[in-house]
């Protein structure tokens, strides 16, 4: 009996074709290295990326101009027409997506992954600065990946409070509900890290 392949990454039918993509978009251009700036120039075309950069007031086609910008400026060529390699931080954002993916006891790496694995990049991507540029807060990004929208701060102004009638108490769905709103309390005072 063959033993799981352990190493492979389980990506989605969507992030297989991103990046695919973006592959081709290095090889078109000749550079010597497929970066997270070519994930994210692919991620932009992506309909469920543009309307969650969208949601937080990002204009995506200067966003996409300039990825592109950076891409023909910082990448280097490769000196021969070989195949071109994932960089480091390539590397580093699909391993950080692939461990979301299997501590949180899913099956796949989604699109959703790989925009918060290179938004945690950190100051040494390009790609990661300029998500961080158009201020995103990393809480409300997972927000509004999580629930599909805004978080409580932003519709509201101000987070749920916990503390509820007795009638209020009924209506909510569950003693789990209250006590996440309550940690997300605790998290937005950071009181909890």
């Amino acid at each position: 009996m063959a033993e799981k392949d352990n190493m492979s990454l389980p990506f989605s039918f969507e992030v297989a074709k991103i990046f695919s993509m973006a592959i081709e978009d290095a090889t078109d251009n000749k550079d010597e290295f497929v970066t997270p700036e070519h994930l994210l120039f692919q991620l932009l075309f992506n309909r469920k990326v543009v309307g969650l950069l969208e949601h937080f007031d990002v204009d995506v086609s200067e966003m996409r101009q300039n990825v592109r910008e950076y891409l023909e400026k910082y990448v280097p060529k490769s000196p021969k027409n070989g195949r071109v390699v994932p960089s480091e931080y390539l590397n580093i954002c699909l391993l950080d997506a692939a461990n979301s993916v299997f501590g949180s006891q899913r099956t796949r790496v989604e699109v959703s992954d790989l925009i918060v694995a290179i938004y945690d990049l950190g100051d040494k991507s390009f790609s990661s600065n300029l998500l961080k540029a158009s201020n995103i807060k990393r809480y409300d990004l997972l927000s509004a990946i999580a629930h599909g929208g805004f978080s409580e701060t932003e519709k509201t102004g101000e987070p749920e409070d916990p503390e509820t009638t007795k009638e209020e108490a009924e209506k909510e769905p569950s003693e789990n509900a209250t006590q996440s709103i309550s940690l997300k309390k605790h998290v937005r005072e950071n009181s909890i890290r």
